[in-house]
This record gives C-alpha cells, sequence and structure tokens, in this order.
C-alpha cells in the first residue's frame, strides 16, 4: 500500500512539474520538484533526489527563502550521508549552520552533528575536533544544555581514543561539571572513571583514587 501510494505521488508531481515547466510557471515547479525530490529519497534513490534538490535550492536562495533553504540542506545532507558522500555533506553543513544559528535550534544541532560526524567519517580527526569544539559553543549560545554537555563528552571520548590524554582530562571534567548540572547519573559515573584512569595513566595516582571510588 505504501508502495503504491509512492508510485502514485510520483507520477502526480512529475506531472505536475511538467505541467508548470509548459506554462511557466517557475514557482510551482519548485515546489512540485521539492515533493517530487522526497519521494525519491524516500525510496531509496539518492542520486537523482540530490540533483533535484540542488535546483530547488539554487532557487529558494535566488528568493531568499531561509526557512525553505535550511530544510533543502537538511534533504542535501541526508542524501549525501547515504551516499557516502563526506566531503559534500561538510559543504553543505558549513553552510548551513551559520543560516540556522538563532533561526531553528533543532536543526543548527541536527546539522553540527552531521559535520562533526562526516569529518570523522573521513578521518580528518583534528577537523572533526575543530567541528566539536564550535557545536559546543554553538549548543551553549542555543541554551541547549543537554546537546552541550553530549558535545563535550564526545570530544573527551575522541581526545582519549587517540591518545590526546591531556587534552582529554581538561575535557572530561568540563563534562563531569555539564553532566552533574544536567544529572545524568550513568554518564556522571562513566566519565569520574575515564577521569581516574587518565589521571593513573598520567602517573597521578594520589589524585585517581578518589574518582576511582566514586565510580564505584
Amino acid at each position: 500500500l505504501k508502495l503504491a501510494s509512492m508510485q502514485r505521488g510520483e507520477a502526480y508531481f512529475a506531472e505536475a512539474v511538467a505541467l508548470a515547466q509548459e506554462i511557466g510557471h517557475r514557482d510551482a515547479e519548485i515546489g512540485f520538484l521539492g515533493n517530487l525530490a522526497s519521494i525519491y529519497e524516500w525510496t531509496e534513490r539518492y542520486a537523482p533526489a540530490e540533483k533535484m534538490f540542488v535546483e530547488v535550492l539554487a532557487h529558494l536562495q535566488s528568493k531568499n527563502e531561509t526557512a525553505a533553504i535550511l530544510q533543502v540542506y537538511r534533504h542535501l545532507i541526508k542524501v549525501n550521508e547515504k551516499q557516502n558522500k563526506h566531503s559534500a555533506v561538510i559543504g553543505y553543513a558549513e553552510k548551513a549552520i551559520p543560516l540556522a544559528d538563532k533561526r531553528d535550534k533543532v536543526l543548527l544541532m541536527t546539522f553540527a552533528e552531521s559535520l562533526i560526524t562526516a569529518h570523522y567519517k573521513l578521518g580528518d580527526v583534528h577537523e572533526a575536533h575543530q567541528a566539536t569544539r564550535r557545536a559546543i559553543a554553538l549548543a551553549r549560545s542555543a541554551g541547549e544544555k543537554e546537546k552541550e554537555a553530549s558535545f563535550i563528552l564526545s570530544l573527551a571520548e575522541s581526545q582519549m581514543m587517540h591518545g590526546q590524554l591531556t587534552d582529554a582530562l581538561e575535557t572530561y571534567q568540563a563534562a563531569l561539571e555539564a553532566l552533574r548540572r544536567r544529572s545524568r547519573v550513568v554518564d556522571v559515573a562513566h566519565v569520574t572513571g575515564r577521569i581516574g584512569m587518565i589521571l593513573a595513566e598520567l602517573g597521578r595516582i594520589e589524585e585517581a583514587i578518589p574518582f576511582h571510588m566514586e565510580a564505584t
């Protein structure tokens, strides 16, 4: 039933695009094309969906329709993620983030997460860490305290995994404060244990003991 509905929708919007082109109604054509692109995305035909969304984006940018532009960026990031086109994801996210800032907190956080993930997928750890630091600042500015704490924690975890123990210790300590403020008890226990582990690795045994005791 769902597939049949999609097929009917695709046929309808394809015909609507053609009719709008025939009568020269560009705004209507773009509206129908955006709907058609969404159907292509939902049915996992990401490459043609991307091509349509690019056309929609160009038209909306010429009209300076910010809210609609942000939604198209969301679609473009998603279809490029599905195609493992991580450099393209970075390009779109870098453009979308300043546009979403102060306008749409939910999309802002989504774009920031996509940017970080794309850098990691490409193996660019330094760039991923830089993007995470920017995301922390954006979350703090937007009042997204849960996201801020999560971004700090993810940065600390990555720093530890990549052997950046001194940086990780500082970041975990910041994460611990943020997580305690949010009463995230399980994460607090995890981070307390991490701090104890790093202090021990750095030879600061006396400092490590209280954290190990608290974690258990």
